[in-house]
Parts: C-alpha cells; structure tokens; sequence
C-alpha cells in the first residue's frame, strides 16, 4: 500500500505507457482517503510537474475527481468517503472518457486526450500527495468493459493479462514501486 502524504512513486515516461489521443486506454486502482476534505490530495497523474498533458486523479471537496488540465476542465466529480476502500476506474477510446466506481459506470465525457508526460501515482501538480492509501493501481493500453472491470476489481493478478501495461500491486514495501508486468515500467519512490 502507497500510502502518507510525503511519498510518492515516478514511473517516469516509458514508451509502454504512451497512448495515442485516437488510442484506447484504462487506469484503476482502489484508493482509501484519510481525509476528503483538507485539502487537494493526489491520487495520480499521467503529466509533469510543469502540468504538461497532465490527467488528474484527485479527491478535493468530499468527491473525487478527474480534471484534464490541458483542458481546464473537471470530467467527473462524484462523492468518497474518508476511512473507505473505494475502487475507481476510467477508460478512454477514441475521445470517450468513461469512469467507474466501484465497478459500476458513474459518467463518461467527451475529450480528446493528450497524451502523457510522465506518471506519478500518489501526487499530483507536483506538490498535492495524497492524505490515504493507494493499491492495485493498473494501467491498461486497452479499453476495459464494465464487466471486466467488475470481474476483476477485487483481484489480485498476475501480471500476465493481456493489454496491462503497468501493475503496481503496492504490497511490497521494499519494492514499492515494482512493475508486476513483463515491461518492467518500475516506479521510483520519492
């Protein structure tokens, strides 16, 4: 579990976990907040410091939200929970965003995605960690379905399914950051 308000993990910008905007792709992971309403806590961001084509996962107001700064625009909000595992998932095809909690579809928007800059999970704008506990976070070059992101929320894999680009199960402390897939995409704790 990835968790305080001072570490974060960097995954960096490696090739596997670059998507087109006419691409597909899905991000989940379960997150519990300590806190939804003291302040901007990061979850993830698929940018850099600097904002850069950066998508956001963040709790801020008692919701969570995904913002696309590019943009300037908040693509969900929907409410979390403080002390509560809670799983979020979104998908993207083709400039169709579609976002799932709990394994259930909570909105979709239409966007055109810019592809990323970097991936830190645990932070975002370079300076807003997340207050909680992050775990199981995945990312997909694929577009999950509603019943495969249900199916498989509540386990554990094995790395080996097809379309995961990234796996980091968060469960290792001595190897916090480590890729559970063949692409090795290992994250650096800072």
């Amino acid at each position: 579990l990835l968790g305080s308000s001072s570490n974060y993990l960097d995954a960096g910008a490696p090739a596997s976990l670059q998507f087109p905007a006419t691409g597909q792709w899905t991000v989940e992971f379960w997150v519990k907040p300590n806190d939804t309403n003291g302040g901007w806590w990061g979850i993830a961001n698929d940018g850099d410091a600097q904002l850069n084509g950066t998508g956001q996962w963040l709790i801020w107001g008692g919701n969570f939200h995904y913002y696309r700064h590019t943009e300037g625009e908040y693509l969900l909000t929907t409410p979390v929970s403080a002390g509560v595992w809670t799983h979020f998932a979104t998908s993207y095809n083709n400039g169709v965003y579609t976002f799932y909690k709990n394994g259930v579809p909570v909105g979709t928007a239409n966007q055109t995605y810019v592809p990323a800059t970097g991936w830190e999970l645990g932070r975002i704008w370079g300076n807003a960690s997340l207050d909680g506990y992050l775990d199981e976070f995945r990312i997909w070059n694929t577009e999950r379905s509603a019943a495969e992101i249900a199916a498989n929320m509540n386990l554990e894999l094995a790395g080996t399914e097809s379309g995961l680009a990234a796996y980091f199960k968060l469960d290792d402390a001595a190897n916090i950051g480590l890729d559970c897939t063949a692409n090795s995409n290992y994250a650096c704790e800072k």
